[in-house]
């Protein structure tokens, strides 16, 4: 819900901002960019409510401890019941955390897979956008913000499993992601008004006359 109200002042902004009257004329890839932008932040957003349902739902704890391993495997068979036994006798004895579900655990597993996704796909697909010599300004300065911000991401996301999910570092992930959301929307969102056919505003401009005094000279 938050997400929801934060990218909605931020389209109040821009709408009422210069650039939303006078955005220019997009070039043959503003459509591609605009698609692209959007994708991934569908993306970066799913991973954002994923992640809240897990800080909801959950009992305020890690569902996996480690990374890039869970448990110490690549991917131990969580879903079965012995399984799953060995896990929360291990949080208990050796971490003195509450016990976890198969659910959360899952949970936690598409949350980091989306992220390395959105990741990789922030990175590429800003290189691809700024690979034409008539890319705007604006763009680059824009991209180089939401990369910026996916890079920040990433290592706070993978600073939190290292340390057991500090409060400061996890206040930090949730504002930055909330950023790169914001970031990704906007952008996305002037890319797609530079390719609309925006009507002419006639401007009256004031003329000043002056009486010049002619000499006729015969």
């Amino acid at each position: 819900m938050a997400q929801g109200y934060l990218l909605v002042a931020g389209s109040l902004a821009l709408v009422l901002s210069r650039f939303w009257v006078t955005p220019g004329t997009g070039d043959d890839m503003a459509q591609s960019r605009t698609r692209m932008v959007w994708a991934m932040t569908a993306l970066v957003f799913s991973q954002t409510i994923l992640g809240a349902l897990m800080r909801h739902e959950g009992p305020g704890f890690l569902s996996i401890p480690d990374f890039p391993k869970v448990y110490g495997e690549w991917m131990p068979a969580f879903w079965q019941t012995d399984v799953l036994g060995k896990i929360n006798e291990y949080r208990g004895t050796q971490l003195g955390w509450p016990q976890t579900s198969a659910h959360l655990i899952l949970c936690q597993v598409i949350h980091r897979t989306l992220g390395i996704l959105a990741a990789v796909g922030i990175f590429l697909g800003a290189i691809w956008s700024v690979r034409a010599t008539t890319t705007p300004s604006w763009w680059r300065r824009g991209v180089v913000l939401w990369v910026f911000l996916a890079l920040c991401q990433v290592i706070l996301g993978v600073c939190i499993l290292w340390t057991g999910r500090l409060p400061e570092i996890a206040t930090a992930h949730v504002l930055i992601g909330a950023a790169l959301t914001l970031t990704g929307w906007l952008l996305g969102l002037s890319s797609w008004r530079t390719t609309q056919d925006l009507p002419k505003r006639a401007m009256s401009l004031p003329t000043s006359r002056r009486s010049e005094r002619s000499e006729v000279v015969r």
